[in-house]
């Protein structure tokens, strides 16, 4: 059985979709893909372009190993992290809460407690 997630923003609590009847936002892991349930695709960074401000799509699976498709959730931070790259995380653009904003890539900010 696929487990089936949605993904929300930490600064607002915000799902992409509220209703749990909808599935065009639920996403599933595999293996190191986040893929979408209604469509089959996966997230991806646009252009392989590996910076801050980088969109995030849903474009079809690559080839393995795909450097801008592979994710990995932190447990500890609840944060969605590139595989080969951990220091980029899924951010939404200027913490924005408007419909349709634009999902990226943003460098992971460290907490430091001491």
């Amino acid at each position: 059985m696929t487990n089936y997630y949605w993904i929300i923003a930490q600064h607002s609590g915000k799902k992409s979709e509220l209703d749990s009847n909808v599935d065009m936002q639920l996403w599933y892991f595999n293996g190191g893909f986040i893929t979408n349930k209604r469509t089959g695709l996966v997230l991806d960074v646009v252009g392989g372009k590996f910076e801050k401000y980088t969109n995030i799509v849903q474009d079809q699976k690559h080839a393995e190993p795909s450097r801008g498709q592979e994710w990995v959730y932190n447990y500890a931070d609840n944060s969605i992290s590139l595989k080969f790259n951990r220091n980029f995380v899924l951010d939404v653009a200027a913490a924005k809460t408007d419909n349709n904003t634009n999902i990226q890539l943003w460098e992971k900010h460290v907490t430091v407690v001491n």
